[in-house]
């Protein structure tokens, strides 16, 4: 009798997503006379969670079990998952190799990335992530379905803003601020030279606005960008990715801008945004040189960054995001006291953050948002339940959540990731059907990549987007190039102990992504009953082992046929 154990999120990386076997002895099996044919445990099965991510030599999984007739036991992460040095996380959020990770994603010092990533103590986080960003960080924040916000956007259920963008009467919103003609919208918003820039950006009294926007020198860029803080900013343009993208961005159906805003256009979005030649994008934005994509982006070190995107030291990235003391930092930030504001904003130590974030109890906010020890964080993600998180965010309760990489045993994998029905998500954020979310999250096909990515046809991916040359994607991502999955064309072998403490073996078939298989030694082979000998200890005999010995006995006793 063969026993199969329980797959999970398995070979996150490609075609049949967690397909994995864990087959097990069942002890001594029919006919063998040991006392072991009455443990109470008869067959090993075992759980094999997260394992062989990328197929192949990924994922390397142990399988241990237990000392009775069992060889099963169970694999966690295995090495895979968006695990080990992948997934988000082991040592990252989308962290390590992968995720949103090293080189790419929100990564490095940022995004998702590193010490923030989804991942370690922040997420978001960090001093940023999304976070240290915040930037869009918090993301989400501009994120989740809004805003940084709960369903508002940073703020009420506006702009970054109450009722306004995330500055007063200004700010995003009214007239001005991304918003109308102005704001990042129109020809200005991002556009001339001042928008956030000047020092002022949202500041002003225009916001992105009147001056100009984000834009022109900066961009989303420079200290400044959307920047700097603000600008769609943080994060959400970017975020989102959808974010201003979706349409959704910061606002509801309006990003930053209606139609506008860093979408549109401009924005993050659509001829722009982290897109084509413009928003975040082209040689600044996430895009091009900078923007998420090319050597920067959220990538590089420094997040949204290199020394544009949102980022350098401001952008979503650095340690500030839209912190810095600029963006929606400097004090005014989209708001003084408002928006992003302040001390808070997305920004200072906190990201959305403090105590405030863009909302207080709100948003990221509070304790919670990306921030405190929670954010994407901590054992949660966005998670604790709070953070964009809350049930959402990436928290849902998988995601970072868990505790696990993103998650359970899969990283974003599993149907969770950032994913679950989440991401940091709802109806925007990363998610729907792109954020991380959607199809898959970092995940299946998808990861921020594919044609998901976080965008899909926007935000980070698209052409650039943390996709194309970037991107999670493209050489890296979690996806395309990496994925874990074709990477290898190799099995993986691992042992597990059986009852005897003899490894088992799990193998992870490169080609066949996900397909990870752990034996025990004395599985039965076939219905006749034949099983192998355990390679420690006694173990059952095989049946023409059992002849052999009856013909050794027959012998001694000279001559006749001796039967059992």
């Amino acid at each position: 009798m063969r026993c199969a154990g329980v797959a999970l999120g398995t070979d996150v990386g490609g075609g049949e997503l967690g397909r994995a076997v864990v087959r097990g002895r069942k002890g001594c099996g029919r006919g063998t006379p040991f006392k072991y044919e009455k443990a109470p445990v008869s067959c090993c099965g075992g759980l094999v969670l997260g394992t062989d991510v990328g197929g192949g030599g990924l994922g390397r999984a142990v399988v241990r079990g237990r000392k009775v007739n069992c060889c099963g036991g169970l694999v966690l992460g295995a090495g895979v998952g968006f695990t080990t040095g992948v997934g988000i996380t082991t040592g990252v959020g989308f962290t390590t190799g992968l995720g949103f990770t090293t080189g790419l994603g929100f990564t490095t010092g940022l995004g998702f990335t590193t010490g923030v990533g989804f991942t370690t103590g922040l997420g978001f986080t960090t001093g940023v992530g999304i976070t240290t960003g915040v930037g869009i960080a918090t993301g989400v924040g501009i994120t989740t379905g809004v805003g940084i916000a709960t369903g508002v956007g940073i703020a009420t259920g506006v702009g970054i803003a109450t009722g306004v963008g995330i500055t007063t009467g200004v700010g995003f919103t009214t007239g001005v601020g991304i918003t109308t003609g102005v704001g990042i919208a129109t020809g200005v918003g991002i556009a001339t030279g001042v928008g956030i820039t000047t020092g002022v950006g949202i500041a002003t009294g225009v916001g992105i606005a009147t001056g100009v926007g984000i834009t022109t020198g900066v961009g989303i860029a420079t200290g400044v960008g959307i920047a700097t803080g603000v600008g769609i900013a943080t994060g959400v343009g970017i975020a989102t990715g959808v974010g201003i993208a979706t349409g959704v961005g910061i606002a509801t159906g309006v990003g930053i801008a209606t139609g506008v805003g860093i979408t549109t256009g401009l924005g993050f979005t659509t001829g722009v945004g982290f897109t084509t030649g413009v928003g975040i994008t082209t040689g600044v934005g996430f895009t091009t040189g900078v923007g998420i994509t090319t050597g920067v982006g959220i990538t590089t070190g420094v997040g949204f960054t290199t020394g544009v995107g949102i980022t350098t030291g401001v952008g979503i990235a650095t340690g500030v995001g839209i912190a810095t003391g600029v963006g929606i930092a400097t004090g005014v930030g989209i708001a003084t006291g408002v928006g992003i504001a302040t001390g808070v904003g997305i920004a200072t130590g906190v990201g959305i953050a403090t105590g405030v974030g863009i909302a207080t109890g709100v948003g990221i906010a509070t304790g919670v948002g990306i921030t405190t020890g929670v954010g994407f964080t901590t054992g949660v993600g966005i998670a604790t339940g709070v953070g964009i998180a809350t049930g959402v965010g990436i928290a849902t309760g998988v995601c970072i959540a868990t505790g696990v990489g993103f998650a359970t045993g899969v990283g974003f994998t599993t149907g969770v990731g950032i994913t679950a029905g989440v991401g940091i998500t709802t109806g925007v954020g990363f998610t729907t059907g792109v954020g991380i979310t959607a199809g898959v999250g970092i995940t299946t096909g998808v990861g921020f990549t594919t044609g998901v990515g976080i965008t899909a046809g926007v935000g980070i991916t698209t052409g650039v987007g943390f996709t194309t040359g970037v991107g999670i994607t493209a050489g890296v991502g979690i996806t395309t190039g990496v994925g874990f999955t074709t990477a290898f064309s190799l099995y993986g072998h691992e042992h597990g102990a059986d009852r005897r403490g003899v490894p088992g073996e799990v193998v992870g078939v490169a080609g066949v992504p996900g397909k990870v298989t752990a034996w025990g030694w004395g599985e039965r082979r076939g219905e006749e009953g034949r099983q192998r000998r355990g390679e420690k200890g006694r173990g059952a005999e095989t049946e023409v082992e059992i002849e052999e010995k009856k013909e050794r006995r027959r012998k001694r006793r000279g001559g006749g046929r001796v039967t059992r």
